[in-house]
C-alpha cells in the first residue's frame, strides 16, 4: 500500500539551498510500513500500520 503525504522534512528542504522548487515536491510516495512489536505476528503489522496511517482496514494480505 502506498501512502502519498506532505512530510516535514521536505517542507524544511525549502529553505535549503540544494532543494530545486523545480525538481522538487513537498509530497512524497511512500509505503505503509512500520515495527513488529513485541508479541505481535508479522501479518499483523500491515493492518495496523495501514489503519494508522491511512485509516483503511486490509482485508486480504
Amino acid at each position: 500500500m502506498f501512502l502519498e503525504q506532505l512530510r516535514q522534512g521536505a517542507f524544511a528542504a525549502l529553505v535549503s539551498r540544494w532543494y530545486d522548487i523545480e525538481k522538487g515536491s513537498l509530497w512524497l510516495i511512500e509505503v505503509v510500513a512500520g515495527i513488529i512489536e513485541y508479541g505481535e505476528k508479522p501479518l499483523d503489522v500491515p493492518r495496523r500500520e495501514a489503519v494508522e496511517e491511512t485509516g483503511c482496514k486490509i482485508k486480504d494480505i
